[in-house]
């Protein structure tokens, strides 16, 4: 059953979304920039067929994302941006192979097919784990991060396609008709000879350490580690019309410990603005059974008190009016675009909604009649407002069904009011024609309608109105800001313009809150157990997965004590960044907390680590063949082997998450960091970590003749 009053509500303003555009666009093009300039300088031919692989990758990505109609949300744009370093590992499993067969002077087409042959077993099993990790995502997910999930579990699938079979087809034609003679590739100088199971012990003791600190990190934030995604309250914008320091505001608000019981304060910059003028404050609702709504607005409420004139305010001018008062009147009234009205499918409501004071008195229109396009409208008879006694009903409706609608086409009685209620303009009051222009801070309908409302019931409690817009019209998007609205008042000059100032008046003493994220206890307390059964089943399917591809459970569970090690050394790195934020807020380090985002974030290190520890115990397997046993030895020549992959496909993810980091915009720069650290922890883990793990559980080899037993 759904409840009267959403239990959480994300509101945001135009200017915010064209920056979540610009900059996921702006990340896009110079994650690939970077990749893709990596590859052909590395790889050379194979890097451009590299380089071609993406690219497909990313155009078929788009492709599906508008044939399956998924909006790309800011989390999505990540997950995009993601999957540009990840769709490297593919090629670098392949590319690395082929080194391997002409390191043993293969000739270059048995090369090329045993490296695509023996390299394709371990994609499907390093990317089967990252879609694993994104489906639980996807269910237990909000929409915006669903969105991380799609884009996530698309670009892991189609890269597989692009690398294994795009790659290979152009690899063997250029191969047969000798276009390609000799692969060329440069060399990481690795030696090949590293003894890492000897260096265990240490990183162990250093692990074990790191983690430590983080716990005690983590216990030291409390509740306050968690964002509202978890405790519920409010995230909100707030704009300053003068320079403010971030302190002065952390400590403005702290004092004010009713409201703002769990603070954090980040800046937010957007291109052509002065810095230190625009913040992110979240706060947690002190009690969890209180309202989200209420809570909202008792938070903006608190800041204007708080910051009074220092924050940027609404504006509104008014124009157009009565003709023939010059008083009133400052410009042309501005009409609807005739082409606007015209570009209408006949299953939209109209550009005009009819809206009244008071909803109740609407009376119900049981016909329209609909008026040629060339044909005028009738001119009310009474211009005073008095409804002519003892006229038929039916004339009485039709007249007003006349006056209401446009002339191009009848108004369906079902959407000629708001809120659900059919309506109709009262007979004989002729409408005035006014516009409202907020300028930059432009305004919903739903926000207009409701001050509107609020200033005509006490000067006419019965008072219609109608509020235009070409553009609403288009689309009918609720949520959708606008500049500019025409409005007509079925109510005299004076009184219409008594209206529109008290809306003025109103609307000019609220400050401008750009967005608004509100999330409810009960809500927050879903999520918390949502977040708790997708880390679990990631980690138990994982486990599954290993146990039954590997034939040992063995590998499943080494596999997962390192990814435990990566969540908890990320989770420790997330809470000490409120202590490093101080120190490190060059490097745009913040006091960072754990949100659906960052859950994502660790869900897709979780994916990305086991795409590393994989890649090793592939080798492992391949290295041992029928063995029973593993070696010191063994583990070494597994790790080495593999090494120069892992630190190519970790150097290229790098790149990616730190460009996302650095430009991707205050709302996913949780989500990032994350990333940077899982990235590098997961690479040290899979090496220092897993491998050890596996040798640890284990079954020793029998003693050789000669030791003792």
């Amino acid at each position: 059953t759904l409840k009267e009053k959403p239990v959480s509500e994300l509101a945001t303003g135009p200017l915010l979304g064209q920056d979540t555009i610009r900059r996921g666009a702006l990340s896009i093009g110079l994650s690939l920039v970077a990749v893709l300039g990596f590859m052909i300088f590395y790889y050379r031919f194979a890097g451009v067929l590299a380089s071609f692989a993406m690219l497909t990758n990313l155009v078929l990505v788009v492709a599906v994302m508008i044939l399956i109609k998924a909006a790309f949300t800011l989390p999505g744009l990540a997950g995009v941006v993601l999957t540009v370093g990840m769709a490297v590992d593919a090629n670098v499993l392949i590319y690395e192979r082929i080194r391997e067969e002409l390191d043993r002077h293969a000739t270059l087409r048995m090369a090329i097919r045993n490296g695509f042959a023996r390299a394709t077993v371990t994609i499907i099993d390093a990317n089967l784990t990252t879609v694993i990790t994104g489906i639980v995502l996807y269910i237990i997910g909000s929409d915006q991060v669903k969105g991380f999930a799609v884009t996530l579990i698309l670009g892991v699938v189609l890269s597989m396609f692009t690398a294994v079979y795009c790659s290979r087809a152009v690899f063997e034609i250029a191969e047969k008709r000798r276009w390609l003679t000799k692969i060329k590739m440069a060399r990481i100088p690795l030696g090949g000879t590293i003894d890492f199971i000897g260096q265990s012990r240490v990183a162990r003791a250093l692990s074990v350490i790191v983690i430590l600190v983080g716990l005690v990190a983590v216990v030291g934030r409390g509740r306050g580690l968690l964002d509202i995604d978890f405790t519920g309250g409010v995230s909100i914008q707030v704009v300053f019309n003068q320079d403010q320091d971030i302190e002065e505001i952390r400590t403005t608000l702290t004092a004010r410990n009713d409201v703002f019981d769990d603070l954090a304060v980040s800046e937010v910059s957007y291109p052509g603005e002065p810095p230190r003028r625009r913040y992110v404050i979240n706060t947690s609702s002190p009690d969890d059974n209180e309202d989200a709504d209420e809570f909202l607005g008792k938070v903006k409420a608190t800041l204007q008190d708080v910051f009074g004139e220092r924050l940027v305010h609404h504006s509104m001018t008014i124009s157009g009016g009565p003709p023939d008062d010059a008083g009133l009147t400052s410009e042309a009234p501005s009409k609807p675009d005739p082409a606007a009205s015209s570009l209408h499918r006949g299953d939209l409501p109209p550009e005009n909604l009819l809206a009244a004071a008071n909803p109740s008195t609407l009376l119900p229109t049981q016909a329209a009649v609909s008026a040629a396009p060339d044909q005028p409208q009738p001119a009310p008879e009474n211009a005073q407002g008095e409804e002519a006694p003892g006229d038929a009903e039916a004339k009485s409706r039709a007249e007003t069904a006349d006056q209401a609608k446009p002339p191009e086409q009848a108004k369906p009685a079902d959407q000629a009011a708001p809120n659900g209620q059919p309506g109709e303009a009262p007979k004989g009051v002729e409408a005035v024609t006014w516009t409202v222009d907020f300028g930059e801070n432009k305004m919903t309908y739903a926000t207009l309608e409701q001050e509107i409302q609020a200033q005509i019931k006490p000067i006419a409690a019965g008072g219609y109105f109608e509020m235009t817009n070409p553009e609403y019209a288009k689309d009918l998007d609720p949520d959708r800001s606008h500049s500019k609205w025409t409005v007509s008042l079925y109510l005299p000059a004076d009184q219409g313009r008594q209206v529109l100032d008290g809306v003025k008046a109103s609307v000019e003493a609220t400050p401008v809150f750009p967005s608004s994220n509100t999330i409810g206890g009960s809500v927050a307390t879903d999520t918390q157990w949502r977040a708790a059964v997708a880390l679990l089943a990631s980690l138990f399917a994982l486990v599954v997965y290993i146990w039954i591809r590997f034939e040992r459970v063995m590998f499943g569970v080494a596999a997962v004590i390192a990814l435990v090690h990566d969540v908890l050394i990320t989770l420790g790195a997330v809470a000490i960044s409120a202590w490093l934020a101080p120190l490190l807020g060059f490097a745009l380090v913040d006091e960072f907390k754990i949100s659906l985002s960052v859950l994502a974030a660790f869900l897709a290190l979780i994916g990305y680590s086991l795409n590393d520890t994989i890649v090793v115990f592939d080798r492992i397997r391949e290295i041992r063949g029928k063995s029973p046993y593993l070696t010191p030895h063994l583990i070494n020549t597994s790790i080495n082997q593999t090494l120069a992959r892992t630190i190519i496909t970790s150097f290229t993810t790098l790149i990616v998450v730190v460009i996302l980091y650095a430009l991707g915009g205050q709302g996913i720069r949780a989500f990032a960091f994350s990333l940077i650290v899982g990235v590098l922890v997961g690479t040290y883990s899979s090496i220092f970590i897993a491998a050890p793990t596996l040798l640890w559980i284990a079954q020793a080899p029998p003693p050789r003749d000669g030791q003792a037993r």
